[in-house]
């Protein structure tokens, strides 16, 4: 697992959380009770593994939902006004994949829900 940091510009803060604002409410309508919970790095430019935000679900979700994910988060970029992406990993409660990615952002990044 690696983490990349980057500086943190301050400009771009507000816009970020804006933006994941936005997501974590439309994702919650979406997967209602499948939802566990949501992890997002404090800049969007800092990853784990290229992605910034970690969506974790009770049950794995079909290609269809991923889909609907992906496309939520370009949404909450554009209503937001933002130059950079939301770019989820949708992982399994309690699966090797889950551990990993939640134990990296639960010291680097904050808990949206």
């Amino acid at each position: 697992m690696t983490l990349q940091l980057r500086k943190i510009d301050e400009r771009i803060i507000d816009k970020w959380l804006s933006a994941i604002g936005i997501f974590s409410k439309t994702i919650k309508r979406l997967l209602g009770e499948s939802l566990d919970s949501i992890y997002a790095t404090e800049d969007p430019e800092i990853g784990v593994r290229d992605y910034n935000v970690i969506i974790v679900v009770k049950k794995p979700l079909d290609d269809k939902t991923i889909e609907e994910i992906y496309d939520l988060a370009a949404k909450a970029c554009e209503r937001a006004k933002t130059d950079f992406a939301i770019v989820p990993k949708v992982v399994v409660k309690d699966t090797p994949e889950a551990d990993e990615y939640v134990g990296v952002l639960e010291r680097t990044g904050v808990k949206v829900l």
